[in-house]
């Protein structure tokens, strides 16, 4: 007698999606309309950091008041222009 139990083996195909049951579609479209919102605000907000005369293009780089050059990562970029839109109601034409 053994104590160690088989286990069945995992069918390929990977994780069952899940059914919306509570059926929202006006929350779906809020969220897709935030998210259209966001990417949005972060081209525009990439397109006014990447204009800078030292580094160009292909930084972003934000110019303090004291003059100094402070690169940007994707992430704190990615950051704030979620934030732009979700406190400030930023909307773009």
């Amino acid at each position: 007698m053994s104590l160690h139990t088989h286990k069945k083996p995992v069918k390929a195909g990977g994780k069952k999606k899940l059914m919306n049951m509570d059926n929202n579609d006006e929350e779906d479209e809020a969220q897709e309309a935030m998210q259209d919102a966001e990417k949005t605000s972060m081209a525009v907000l990439d397109r006014a950091l990447s204009r800078c005369q030292k580094h160009g293009p292909e930084k972003s780089c934000l110019v303090d008041a004291g003059g100094n050059h402070i690169h940007l990562t994707f992430q704190q970029c990615q950051g704030w222009s979620i934030a732009l839109v979700s406190t400030l109601r930023v909307t773009y034409v």
